[in-house]
Formats: structure tokens, sequence, C-alpha cells
């Protein structure tokens, strides 16, 4: 076995030993045992052994006379620093999106001063029991999750249910159907809708296209519009790329469209602005975009088209103040300044 793969498996052992020790009080506890270690981990005896070596010759465990087994140091009880667990996405990414991004600038900025240290994770399964089982092993004392995947929505459930600090955090371009029921952020997209709806209104516009996945924009867009009288109804939402292609043509054709509302990612901007400029009429229609860098640089692509970025909406502010309001649960949470259960929470 190479040394590096020796480290990967005895590191997770050590993680959760030193947890152990500074959650000890101020006399030497036992720890758990080689073999509850060697089940835990699914690892060999060998490699719980250089684990704990390791720990004693670094001060966190000792051995006492005339005892079996190994036992906490009293100087590290409650001398080492917080561990905050990180998860993107599905817990499988090594990396994070620059929306997710700007949320981790705001929950580093929210942590500011705390006594702590990020350990970013990584998942092996999207089984909600394997995923607790793996979270708990990981020994941090909280979980920060970043863009949880809908499928890991179970699992975070179940953590809360055993009174584990999780909070997690919505990425706004990828609206989850089903969220955590406790310690959730996400964006206000019914004030987006809102939003959206607000500048055609008053751009006099009347004959209105919106491109998104998200229901609850969709809806609030429909209910601001009909409010002032213009119509709108679900034969106006186009939800990918190869449907602004195929069904934009036409309405342009037949004088059907004056407005436009898109969310991104990129392939659904490029196929709009593309479908437009390839259009005689194109350049007349009215464009509203998100104020977010994706959409303002492939707007600058297509001077000649009308495009608008929403101006009370900013997702990078979004996302970092959503950032700021996770890290802040967590903290309040881990000192237990705040109980487990929060109601979710809609940021604009």
């Amino acid at each position: 076995m190479t040394d590096l793969k020796k480290q990967l498996l005895t590191e997770p052992i050590k993680r959760y030993t030193v947890r152990c020790v500074a959650k000890a009080g101020p006399e030497p506890e036992q720890l758990m045992g080689e073999m509850e270690l060697c089940g835990k981990f699914k690892v060999g005896r060998g490699t719980v052994r250089r684990a704990m070596a390791s720990l004693i010759a670094g001060g966190y465990v000792i051995l006492l006379p005339k005892r079996r087994g190994y036992f906490t140091n009293p100087e590290f009880s409650e001398q080492t620093p917080f561990r905050i667990g990180i998860l993107v996405a599905s817990g499988f990414a090594s990396s994070m999106a620059y929306i997710s991004a700007e949320a981790f600038c705001g929950i580093a900025e929210s942590m500011h001063g705390f006594f702590c240290t990020y350990d970013f994770l990584t998942l092996s399964s999207d089984d909600p029991e394997t995923v607790v089982a793996e979270i708990g092993n990981a020994a941090v004392d909280g979980l920060l999750w970043i863009s949880p995947e809908e499928s890991f929505v179970e699992a975070i459930d179940r953590l809360l249910a055993e009174n584990f600090p999780v909070v997690s955090i919505e990425n706004v371009y990828l609206p989850l159907r089903r969220k955590p029921r406790y310690n959730f952020y996400a964006y206000d997209y019914f004030f987006a809708g809102e939003c959206r709806a607000k500048y055609f209104l008053r751009e006099k516009c009347r004959r209105i296209i919106y491109c998104t996945e998200n229901a609850d924009s969709v809806k609030q867009f429909a209910k601001t519009l009909h409010r002032g009288n213009v119509p709108f109804d679900g034969n106006s939402v186009f939800t990918s790329a190869e449907e602004i292609m195929s069904r934009l043509p036409e309405l342009l054709n037949r004088n059907r469209v004056d407005g436009i509302v898109c969310d991104g990612p990129t392939l659904r901007y490029n196929a709009l602005f593309k479908t437009l400029s390839a259009h005689p009429d194109g350049s007349a229609v009215k464009v509203l975009v998100e104020h977010e860098p994706q959409a303002i640089l492939m707007a600058k692509h297509f001077p000649h088209l009308k495009i608008a970025e929403i101006p009370e909406v900013d997702m990078l502010k979004t996302s970092y103040r959503m950032g700021r309001k996770v890290g802040t649960l967590l903290k309040d949470i881990i000192t237990k300044k705040k109980n487990f259960f929060n109601p979710p929470e809609m940021v604009r």
C-alpha cells in the first residue's frame, strides 16, 4: 500500500478522534476501541493503529499505565477549533461555480473571527443512509451544504432529525422542487417574478415570453402582469434552449412577441440571442436578463439586440447575502445561540 493511500485511510479516523478529544472533559476519557473503529470506518486494524500512533505523537491521544486502550489528552480538550464541513452540489465535486463561490464568500465573511477550520468533503453515494454515515464519520461540528441537488434532500432531513447541525443554501439557478425542512436559504423567486413583470409593464409590452424553468417566478410574473391587464399563460413559457429555437421564430414571424425575459444558464441565453439575431425583427424585441456576469458577458456579443438587466435584482449580491445568513446561522447553532430547527427563509 502506498504512503498516500495509507494517509487517505487514516485521515477520517484521525479527524473523528480529534473531534472526540476536543469535546472531552478535564479528565482523560477512554476513546473508541480498535475493533469499533475498524467497523465504523471499514478499515483494518493496522490502519487504525497507524492513525492512533500519529495522534499519540501529536499529543492528542495518550496511553495510561495499567489501562487498556486509548484516552483523550485533557490538554487538548476545548482547545481545538470547530470543524466546519462543506459540501457542494452532489458532494462529488471538487470545485464550485462562480455563483456558489459568491455564496461561500458570504459564509467566510460571516465566520470572520470564529475559531473554526473548513473541511471540503466528498461523498461516495447519494443513498441517504450512506450520506448520513459518511458525514458522521467526517467528524465535523457542523455542515454547510452549498447548492445541494434534490436527491440529497432526504439525507439533509435525516441529519436534521438526528440533531446534526446542517445548514443549506439553494443555487439561485437550480431551484429545488423539494426543499429541506429546516435551516435552508433560497432565492426569493416570487420577488424575482414580480420585478420582471413590472419592467415589462413600464415598457408597455403586451406579448411576452418567459424563458425559465422556475414555476414560482412564473406564477408571480403572471399574477403581476394580469393585475396590469396584460395577458400571459403557460404557453408563453419556454423551458429549454431547444424550445426557444423551435418555437420563437414562428412567433416572431407572426409578430406575436414584443418582450422576452430569460433566466440562465448559458445554453438558454445563447439560444435566445442567436435566434433573435437570425430573425429580421429580432432586434425590435425587448429582452430582459439577470444582472449577473454570465448574462452580461454574453450580451456584449449581441450589441444590436435590446438587452436590459433587471434593475432590482443582482444575483451575485443575493448569493453573497444568502451566504452570510447561512454562515451566521450555523455559527449560532454550533454555539447553541439558536436551536437546530429554523424555518426556511427566502432571500432577495
